[in-house]
């Protein structure tokens, strides 16, 4: 995937303008974005990332690839002031218990955090048919293979999405929820017309449950068996 700092060089070279010019739209100094192009700043907030794209006259594809680099950089970025704060801590010959030690899938001995997750649809509609809920999962399981996180479990409904997930410990696991929640939205949107109605799919509301063992899925798919649209 290309850098976020990279697509915005190009972006702004393509039209032709100067980081003070792009500066004085989105209310920024110019020594902002010479800090974000260069790679000394994480990429900005979302709202920012959205003023941006209508600056630079982004596609819609490139708005997309604009605003998922943006998210996966800012997400990642989280991880360095855990590893910090992790080196001073074992330097220092203090332990550290980090929650659920086990295993990845490449049988190295690691610490993660298991969470039960789950949103519903904007006022609660049942717009998840099974075309729509297969692209969601293919969706979701692509971000939390990016991450280099485990999907456990995922059980999508006409009205709500619930998964299990194993993730790192110095992961923000509220900022990785509303970021994937407006990545799928967003693709959603984009590949289905009959989605386009609002500007966003979900609810503006999510759970997260911290867990130990993982739990059975199928206790969510209720008596009605036929709103379970997936589950794997």
């Amino acid at each position: 995937m290309t850098a976020f700092k990279d697509l915005l060089k190009t972006f702004r070279e393509r039209n032709s303008l100067t980081k003070v010019e792009m500066a004085k739209f989105i209310g920024k100094t110019d020594g902002y974005l010479r800090k974000v192009e260069n790679g000394g700043y994480t990429p900005p907030t979302f709202e920012v990332c959205l003023e941006l794209a209508k600056v630079l006259k982004l596609s819609r594809d490139e708005e997309n690839q604009f605003l998922e680099a943006a998210y996966l950089e800012r997400t990642q970025s989280e991880a360095s002031f855990y590893e910090r704060i992790r080196e001073n801590f074992m330097s220092a010959s203090l332990i550290v218990n980090l929650p659920y030690p086990n295993s990845y899938e490449d049988n190295e001995s690691v610490s993660k955090c298991t969470y039960l997750i789950g949103w519903e649809t904007r006022s609660n509609q049942g717009i998840l048919q099974p075309v729509v809920a297969k692209k969601l999962r293919q969706l979701i399981g692509k971000t939390i293979r990016e991450f280099e996180y485990i999907l456990q479990k995922i059980v999508i409904f006409k009205e709500s999405v619930k998964f299990i997930i194993d993730i790192k410990p110095e992961a923000n696991i509220s900022e990785f929820v509303k970021g994937i929640m407006e990545l799928t939205s967003r693709k959603l949107r984009t590949q289905f017309e009959e989605l386009t109605y609002s500007p966003t799919i979900w609810s503006h509301t999510y759970t997260i449950y911290t867990i130990g063992n993982p739990p059975d899925l199928s206790y969510f798919k209720r008596n009605d068996e036929k709103k379970t649209i997936y589950s794997k």
